[in-house]
């Protein structure tokens, strides 16, 4: 059994807990003028198993009913996928419920959607809405069911070694709580572990670095461009170096100059 309910009227009705009973029963009535209703896990439980159901289990010592109106909330749930495929480009979704925490009369006629920068880390939170006349805010649990694409190990990863498609494989997952973000690609010479990663890990922003393209002591092509004349020689790279970055070397007469990295052992002189 579930530990919240959410019912259209002051009725609770065994349908509201179990789907398509044989006969539909009025169980409790929440009090006029609240809008919720606490019933003791083992009572309810108890009720129910006189009405023929038996083998019923719950999840905490009491089950919560709320009576809630059940309005459009299609502009909201679009505002929650939006921001979750921000940050998941495979995410398929299947569901999404969402109920007020609070009984809620009316929507605004224009509203705005209010969501920690965060939520998308797992798959259930809690977001606001606020009336763009007259500033209210209506809060409301939401939780997701949708598969994400994610990368394991297949392999103990040491710190600095390159991730690829041998030691790692991608795997549709169910949306939960990740302590960061799950990487999305991992292709050839572009990501390299920041520190020792354990078999079977799934692999997240915390544990990657770009790939180094140059490590400190190879050997790697220079070019210097004068006009339209492109001079190649062969240098010993003083530092390691990703994409992009100024690093040393030492040519083959000694003489140390900078270079930009351009490509995998590949530099141009500044």
């Amino acid at each position: 059994m579930k530990k919240n309910y959410y019912v259209s009227t002051n009725s609770i009705k065994l349908s509201d807990i179990i789907s398509h009973p044989k006969k539909d029963l009025l169980l409790f009535n929440i009090t006029d003028g609240r809008y919720t209703k606490r019933v003791k896990s083992n009572e309810l439980i108890f009720l129910l198993k006189k009405y023929g159901y038996k083998n019923l289990k719950a999840k905490s010592n009491y089950i919560k009913f709320t009576r809630e109106n059940f309005f459009d909330l299609s502009l909201i749930k679009n505002k929650i996928k939006m921001i979750y495929r921000v940050n998941y480009q495979n995410i398929v979704f299947k569901n999404i419920e969402l109920h007020s925490r609070g009984y809620i009369e009316n929507l605004p006629e224009q509203y705005s959607v209010q969501i920690s920068s965060k939520n998308y880390l797992k798959n259930s939170g809690v977001l606001s809405i606020k009336s763009l006349k007259t500033k209210k805010q209506f809060f409301f649990n939401y939780k997701i069911d949708a598969d994400i694409t994610v990368y394991y190990t297949k392999d103990f990863i040491q710190r600095k070694e390159e991730l690829s498609l041998k030691n790692c494989s991608s795997k549709k997952v169910p949306l939960k709580k990740f302590r960061a973000l799950p990487v999305q690609l991992i292709t050839k010479r572009m990501f390299q572990s920041k520190h020792n990663i354990k078999k079977g890990t799934i692999v997240t922003l915390r544990d990657i670095q770009k790939f180094n393209l140059v490590r400190r002591g190879s050997t790697l092509n220079v070019t210097l461009r004068n006009g339209n004349i492109n001079i190649s020689f062969s240098a010993v790279a003083l530092q390691d170096g990703v994409y992009g970055d100024i690093i040393k070397v030492k040519q083959n007469n000694s003489k140390i100059i900078k270079v930009k990295i351009i490509g995998f052992k590949l530099a141009s002189v500044l």
